[in-house]
């Protein structure tokens, strides 16, 4: 009897990322298209433009909720290889745009929950 086999190393993680950006003070808001480019400066920072070469994808990422509860947060999909770099590189950025910031990853999981409609949901299921 075949027994079926899973590659974890080239399966796909996702990786809650909480951002506090001191750029983002001015009235900048925190949107994908910014969480991307702290993610890729993290990684071209830690490993140069040919190591940090990680693709990655931004699920979404949300502001903080209305009356300042919750945090800026994103969701980066990367693939299973690449995880540890990534994760290396978010600990080690302490600054974006020459403003001081501060990445917390605060869960890694290979499954996203089938809501991806409602962000909010995601990140609090991820909680």
């Amino acid at each position: 009897m075949a027994s079926a086999s899973v590659d974890v190393a080239s399966a796909s993680v996702y990786v809650k990322v909480n951002m506090h950006l001191g750029a983002l003070d001015g009235g900048a808001r925190l949107s994908a298209e910014v969480a991307a480019d702290v993610t890729k400066a993290a990684l071209t920072q830690s490993f140069g433009c040919v190591h940090g070469a990680v693709p990655f994808d931004v699920v979404f990422a949300v502001e903080a909720g209305a009356g300042g509860e919750g945090e800026p947060a994103a969701v980066i999909k990367v693939d299973a290889r690449d995880r540890e770099r990534l994760l290396a590189a978010l600990a080690l950025l302490s600054a974006y745009k020459g403003s001081a910031c501060a990445l917390r990853v605060t869960q890694v999981s290979h499954h996203l929950p089938p809501m991806l409609h409602n962000p909010q949901k995601v990140l609090a299921h991820l909680h």
